[in-house]
């Protein structure tokens, strides 16, 4: 297992759309086939982020999309979001 600090994998924050962002995790190589890593109830925390890393790390670019970006303590849901038309867009520059 390679510590985070001898991790080749690029990581970065990318803005999906306004006010809606996106943890990217790209492997040593710079592209490779896609993930979306859908989060847990918790957000994109540091275990979010380390799972990204990790398939990063085994040659996959991740994308973990932080869907609870509107989400409010009153219970109300994120809109309703089309990932089958918008994900393919959103990687491609890396695939």
């Amino acid at each position: 297992m390679q510590t985070l600090s001898a991790n080749p994998v690029h990581t970065q924050w990318i803005t999906l759309a306004p006010g809606f962002a996106g943890y990217l995790a790209l492997p040593p190589a710079g592209r490779g086939p896609g993930l979306v890593l859908w989060q847990e109830i918790f957000g994109v925390n540091p275990h979010i982020r380390a799972v990204a890393e990790q398939y990063a790390l085994d040659g996959f670019v991740v994308l973990a999309p932080d869907i609870f970006w509107r989400q409010k303590m009153s219970g109300a849901r994120p809109p309703a979001w089309n990932w089958a038309t918008w994900a393919p867009t959103a990687i491609a520059p890396w695939h």
